[in-house]
């Protein structure tokens, strides 16, 4: 028997006698997604103070931490393995000073910017609610306002598709 897609909570302990446990890195990419449209952003996500505020402002060792051991922060939607693969650099680094700095400039003023992410669909394993959850305290401690929006993938992707949502939490899969 085979089974796939577990986290890393979910492989502790299995690794027995008869249980065999191969850990490989996924393909698939987590990634927020920040509408650049004025007329859905709220002319807050397109604002590029903002942007550059949610990109120090996200703490990714702690979201590392929740994906679990061997879990990796790209450089960009490409997966880290893939030929054409780019490596994090300082503009995707966790500051909070920096970011707070960000989104003064920005004029944010306590706006609340809904957070949509998909209730049925898995991350590798990881349920992207627990995900968003983590990235709304990252966010409030910023002094972002968030309000968690989960829906069925089927209502994310019309949302995504047609460029509506604010900002969405979302995956690349390879293949």
């Amino acid at each position: 028997q085979l089974a796939t897609g577990l986290n890393s909570q979910q492989v502790q302990g299995l690794a027995s006698g008869s249980i065999k446990v191969i850990k490989t890195v996924s393909a698939n990419v987590g990634y927020m997604w920040l509408n650049q449209d004025p007329k859905h952003s709220g002319s807050i996500t397109d604002n590029p103070s903002f942007i550059t505020a949610m990109r120090k402002g996200i703490d990714y060792a702690g979201l590392l931490a929740v994906a679990g051991e061997g879990s990796t922060q790209p450089g960009g939607i490409v997966p880290s393995q893939f030929l054409g693969a780019i490596k994090p650099d300082a503009t995707t680094s966790f500051d909070l000073a920096a970011a707070k700095t960000a989104l003064a400039a920005s004029g944010y003023s306590g706006q609340e910017v809904k957070l949509t992410y998909p209730t049925d669909a898995t991350l590798d394993g990881i349920q992207f609610t627990t995900l968003a959850q983590k990235v709304q305290a990252q966010l409030k401690e910023l002094g972002v306002t968030t309000k968690l929006d989960g829906v069925p993938i089927a209502t994310l992707l019309d949302a995504y598709r047609a460029g509506t949502a604010a900002l969405v939490q979302a995956w690349r899969a390879a293949g």
